[in-house]
């Protein structure tokens, strides 16, 4: 048996949502639910983790950059320091309109500045600590974005559920540092 919803407006991209109802059988045993989902983004662009900086300063704070390979809006894409299922950090993108060739930064210890502005519509808008004129300018916002210095994987995914995109796993570790390294 299946049970088709329609809903009344269209979801935003990138936009959390969720959906909740009751169910029952014939015998009264009941069941409730409530489903989160995400709005529908048509069009993602391509992106691909291009840098990032570990163990940053006051003056370049970690950050990273990914590179636009074809053209989008970025809404819903989500970056996290581990995977969707098992992670310390997530960023969920707001709507951002890019083109192939663009760059986007994402500064993950933002210093409180007042110049500290998500560039959504004018590249040159933030002022911020190592934001940059040329590239999109993206803060994380719920507290210290730090990335792993000497171990970590990042992952991008289509959405907070969806597919990857992009990952990247960096270690310091080495054949020779560990004798029992995997």
């Amino acid at each position: 048996n299946s049970i088709v919803v329609t809903l009344d407006a269209e979801q935003l991209p990138g936009e959390a949502y969720s959906i909740s109802g009751s169910i029952a059988d014939a015998a009264g045993n009941m069941s409730s639910f409530i489903l989160p989902y995400w709005g529908y983004n048509p069009e993602p662009p391509k992106l691909l983790i291009n840098e990032l900086l570990t163990e940053g300063s006051a003056a370049r704070p970690d950050a990273l950059e990914f590179f636009v390979m074809e053209s989008g809006n970025c809404a819903g894409l989500a970056f996290f320091v581990g995977v969707p299922g098992n992670y310390q950090l997530r960023y969920i993108f707001p709507p951002l309109k890019v083109v192939t060739g663009d760059y986007i930064i994402l500064h993950l210890k933002p210093l409180g500045l007042a110049t500290e502005l998500d560039e959504t519509t004018d590249k040159t808008l933030s002022g911020g600590a190592d934001s940059s004129a040329a590239a999109w300018d993206l803060w994380y916002r719920q507290g210290d974005g730090a990335l792993p210095g000497k171990n970590a994987v990042l992952s991008l995914c289509l959405s907070p559920v969806g597919n990857y995109m992009d990952a990247v796993a960096y270690s310091e570790r080495t054949v020779d540092s560990d004798s029992k390294y995997g």
